[in-house]
């Protein structure tokens, strides 16, 4: 009877500790992005990376490299780049695994003006000269794009501007947009607000862009913006 037991205790143990292979990972080195993709200057978040290991080792993008378990880092230029990462586990053992990032770009192919700055001075009549100026937000406010010759009749608003893909970009140097009156250089509209881009979702695409999103601003603007799963 004992003899019986313990077989079936061995045969039990046996059993459990067989696993399907759905639950583990090909090697200690595996991990996950938290997203399929990114966009150019969003900081790259992981779901999963192991725990536990005696060193970690990352390289990532043109040169960029790492030691710590989750590393900051983002890329400044659309496409898919490799993503490698090296530990070491106690024994000692290296495994290594490389898995491909794709990066996106924005662009703003329209933008629309609903109200103008409170302190801005409307014409009675007629249409106004403007001129659009996207910026980035690092320690300084550096100027990247603007465009130039648009008019518009500002006492009948919304009003909407076509635009041939101005670059936009996301993450903690997201960009600014301001609308200007050419006359005098005095601001109209501001879109600073990056975040509420999501609360439109997505819309199927038409053309030769993969995605559109529409982010609105409570500062009287907003924008459509159309995107590539890494160009």
């Amino acid at each position: 009877m004992k003899l019986k037991l313990l077989f079936v205790a061995v045969f039990a143990v046996g059993f459990l500790s067989c696993d399907t292979g759905e639950n583990v990972p090909a090697t200690p080195a595996d991990f996950e992005f938290a997203q399929e993709m990114f966009m150019v200057r969003e900081e790259i978040r992981f779901a999963d990376v192991p725990a536990g290991a005696v060193e970690y080792n990352w390289e990532y993008g043109e040169r960029g490299i790492s030691e710590v378990r989750l590393p900051r880092f983002s890329f400044n230029n659309p496409g898919s780049y490799p993503v490698t990462l090296t530990i070491k586990t106690p024994g000692p053992q290296t495994h290594t695994v490389t898995k491909e990032i794709k990066i996106g770009q924005y662009y703003i192919h329209q933008l629309s003006i609903e109200r103008v700055q409170q302190d801005y001075e409307l014409r009675e009549e007629g249409d106004t000269e403007l001129y659009i100026v996207v910026s980035r937000r690092t320690e300084e406010i550096e100027e990247v794009d603007r465009v130039t010759g648009l008019t518009a009749d500002l006492n009948n608003l919304p009003v909407t501007f076509d635009l041939d893909g101005l670059k936009y970009d996301a993450g903690p140097e997201h960009s600014i947009v301001r609308i200007y009156d050419a006359s005098n250089n005095s601001l109209i509209a501001v879109h600073d607000q990056f975040g509420a881009a999501s609360a439109f979702g997505d819309v199927e695409p038409t053309g030769e862009y993969d995605h559109e999103i529409r982010s609105s601003s409570i500062l009287g603007t907003r924008m459509l913006l159309r995107y590539n799963e890494g160009e």
